[in-house]
């Protein structure tokens, strides 16, 4: 009986809201395809996340083990959305795009569904979410699709049904959608812990207010907890059942608990003391906090709620406790951008009070498609990986993918640097021993696991830094063979354990057939014997 309510409420729910969906589906797949460097606008290099993310992804689908054969500081959920990526599009990032458009289409109506508990009109809800691609895609701290990316319609979902808990009519407080809440809040700890637990500490401030909202109307605390729980369970219980199965449960926990501890703990001794700590960590991300603050402030200022006012802002200091206690990177903000929606609807409140004026709201629709397009601007113009920029980075890249071809599926480790190992993409490189890539604040261990690797010669290609003369000459000392690209813009010495032939410096790559993906053809191949396989 409780399962038909529930599917006959969800349902209803989504008859009443399909339009909007599909409006904020159609937007969200146009907005990740001009922005994302996942798209077919952008070429494969210039990363940095998203191929460790893609190269581990690929590594599970091709039968290496998580935490034993690959390993780096994230959770196994993110590696299995880019490995059902890879799944889509071997050679090439587009499949995790086009994941990445459905990610976020759930993501702008939760934003649409949250301003609507507000604002109580449609249009206006859908211009506040769309508004919010401002502080998504900001090109300030969004540079490429990283965790956060994929954490945000948990997190989206997450403010949104605390907002119905602590500000909805009675009705919206139905038990059904306590329970609902309840499933989704624990859906969202569960996710976003097996992604990068800091998001999944942030998501608990919307677990406690909305423990709170549910004993004050009545409901059984018990109950509520026992459906949390069962939120979680959903995600949890299918890994934990395969880390038993495959055996690598104890390595999944050191590998993501004790080792993330390490290097995160080697990363946070360097500076001058806590005060300057915090002090540098509040400069580097002074953007996105004093958007979130001023945007969580808002409702204290635009009274438009009747009770727990203080709840953005709350939430706001807790993700910033966590996100500057995690680190100094800037993008980390972006997973607690969902409570800018608070501010955007104080603002849409703002110019709706001049309802006898059509100019304010004019004015608005103009305004929000200017900034649309200095987003997409902003973010095509960096890096240097768009489709239309066949600049010397592109000749670098695939002068490197030429050599690499020459080897069928071929095993890399980018030795002894904090790279953008964007190599082997479209070669279908596999890591070439767990810590084919040191992550920052290595440990000893992983550095001699690297050491081991290149020594047995167990590693078809090694990735070294230009600068780094000493680990050039450790490597060819062993007898790999170096090719290196002239350009004074090559970051990298690719070594390969066998003699390959060295393709011409100036490969170049069409633009059109960048867009495409059809990276290569017979007559760029060089000497190759076959078209390489990402043709």
């Amino acid at each position: 009986m409780m399962i038909k309510s529930y599917l006959e409420l969800s349902l209803s729910s989504l008859k009443k809201n399909w339009k909007v969906f599909t409006i904020l589906t159609l937007f969200a797949t146009i907005a990740v395809f001009l922005v994302s460097p996942d798209s077919y606008t952008h070429d494969l290099y210039q990363r940095n996340n998203s191929a460790w993310f893609f190269m581990c992804g690929k590594a599970w689908m091709n039968g290496m083990t998580p935490y034993v054969d690959f390993s780096d500081s994230k959770g196994p959920l993110l590696w299995l959305i880019y490995g059902i990526g890879y799944l889509l599009s071997h050679y090439n990032y587009v499949g995790v795009m086009w994941i990445t458009c459905v990610f976020y289409a759930v993501t702008y109506l939760f934003a649409y569904k949250t301003a609507f508990i507000f604002l109580k009109d449609k249009r206006q809800s859908l211009l506040s979410a769309v508004l919010m691609t401002l502080f998504f895609f900001n090109a300030i701290y969004h540079r490429e699709i990283k965790t956060e990316d994929f954490a945000q319609p948990f997190m989206m979902g997450a403010i949104y049904y605390t907002s119905c808990l602590l500000y909805g009519e009675p009705v919206a407080r139905h038990r059904w959608v306590i329970a609902k809440a309840m499933l989704w809040l624990g859906l969202c700890f569960g996710a976003t812990f097996l992604m990068k637990y800091n998001i999944a500490a942030i998501s608990l401030v919307f677990a406690f207010y909305s423990w709170a909202a549910v004993k004050r109307d009545g409901y059984n605390l018990w109950k509520a907890f026992g459906l949390y729980a069962a939120g979680v369970a959903v995600v949890w219980v299918p890994f934990l059942v395969y880390f038993l199965v495959a055996g690598n449960l104890k390595a999944f926990c050191f590998e993501y608990f004790v080792n993330v501890f390490h290097t995160v703990g080697a990363l946070g001794t360097s500076g001058n003391g806590v005060f300057d700590g915090i002090f540098n960590k509040f400069i580097t991300n002074a953007f996105p906090i004093t958007m979130q603050c001023i945007a969580t402030l808002a409702p204290m200022v635009v009274i438009y709620m009747k009770r727990y006012r203080s709840f953005p802002f709350v939430a706001f200091l807790v993700s910033a406790v966590v996100n500057m206690g995690n680190g100094t990177l800037i993008y980390y903000f972006n997973n607690s951008n969902g409570l800018i929606i608070f501010g955007v609807i104080a603002l849409v409140l703002l110019v709706r009070s001049y309802e006898h004026h059509r100019w304010p709201r004019y004015g608005a629709a103009v305004i929000s498609v200017f900034i649309l397009f200095l987003i997409v601007i902003n973010n095509n113009d960096r890096g240097g990986n768009y489709f239309t920029q066949n600049g010397i980075r592109r000749s670098i890249f695939y002068y490197y993918a030429t050599i690499m071809d020459q080897v069928p599926n071929p095993t890399i480790i980018y030795y002894r640097c904090m790279p953008n190992p964007e190599f082997g993409v479209c070669n279908n490189a596999l890591p070439g021993c767990k810590y084919w890539a040191l992550q920052s604040g290595a440990t000893q261990a992983m550095k001699q696991e690297q050491d081991d690797a290149i020594a047995k010669k167990q590693v078809d290609f090694i990735a070294v830094g230009c600068n780094n003369v000493t680990a050039i000459n450790k490597v060819t000392k062993l007898g790999y063979y170096p090719y290196r690209h002239t350009a004074p813009d090559n970051a990298f010495v690719l070594f390969s354990k066998k003699k390959l032939k060295a393709p011409s410096y100036t490969i170049n790559v069409p633009n059109h057939v960048v867009f495409l993906k059809k990276h290569f053809t017979t007559r760029l191949a060089f000497a190759c014997d076959t078209v390489p396989t990402w043709y």
